[in-house]
């Protein structure tokens, strides 16, 4: 009998509000759930950050009781992000963590390469990346990682647990971190598929090209890749996921 998939798990932590028994704070910033400038719903927050300032989401009630998240409980960090009206210089230095330490952080734009005026965009980031050692945590950040001011906006904030099935069998191979070696052809229309060269490949599940979210991505073998150029597709960089990694094309795929 084949175990059927467990349900995606996922803990919402802003949605037009932010969640019960957590806060949002803020340093070297002013922030605010505001509606001029939304993904969905009614509200996001619009922060304004100076020089390495930022904002976080912290696991406590209003008196200031912390609550430990469990490490092993979700795979990725879900979020909506956006530049607003007007693109600042410093996005490319916007960063996400749960405040674990130096090097335990993600760039955000590794995952949104080129943000557009006005554009949201839907970031997961495997919480391998962002909490390797599987540790309790209790803040998600988002931070201005450079000199210059920078306002940006976020939205639909959410812990996922996007693991495949209910039970993990002790003979299944560990998902590797994937890389990306080279790809052809480098431009075409939607539904050109694309042939990828690297490494650890097996066990890719999903695609992203530019903007689109739901490419998808036929394995050959551990070296070698298809993706099929998905409609809703921009110019940008092409990125693999498994279960716990991701890769992302160090030139971008250009959509004609």
């Amino acid at each position: 009998l084949t175990t059927p998939p467990a349900a995606v798990v996922s803990q919402a932590i802003f949605d037009d509000v932010t969640a019960s028994a957590w806060a949002l704070s803020g340093w070297s910033s002013t922030s605010m759930v505001q509606n001029q400038f939304v993904r969905s719903g009614t509200s996001a927050i619009k922060v304004d950050a100076a020089t390495w300032g930022g904002i976080s989401l912290d696991s406590r009630n209003a008196n200031w009781v912390w609550v430990d998240q469990p490490g092993n409980r979700y795979t990725h960090l879900s979020f909506e992000v956006s530049a607003g009206p007007v693109v600042g210089s410093a996005m490319s230095s916007l960063e996400a963590s749960l405040d674990l330490g130096w090097g335990k952080s993600a760039k955000i734009s590794n995952y949104v390469p080129n943000f557009a005026p006005g554009v949201w965009y839907n970031v997961e980031i495997p919480l391998s990346i962002l909490n390797p050692a599987g540790v309790p945590f209790r803040k998600i950040v988002f931070q201005n990682n450079s000199a210059s001011n920078l306002t940006f906006y976020i939205d639909s904030v959410k812990l996922v647990n996007r693991s495949t099935s209910s039970t993990t069998s002790s003979t299944a191979p560990a998902a590797r971190q994937p890389g990306i070696m080279n790809f052809s052809p480098s431009t075409g229309p939607v539904g050109t598929v694309v042939t990828l060269n690297g490494s650890g490949f097996t066990g890719l599940n999903l695609a992203w090209v530019g903007a689109a979210r739901n490419g998808t991505v036929t394995v050959l073998s551990d070296t070698q890749a298809r993706v099929t150029i998905p409609v809703g597709a921009t110019t940008g960089a092409i990125g693999l996921f498994n279960s716990g990694y991701a890769a992302f094309s160090a030139t971008p795929f250009t959509v004609r």
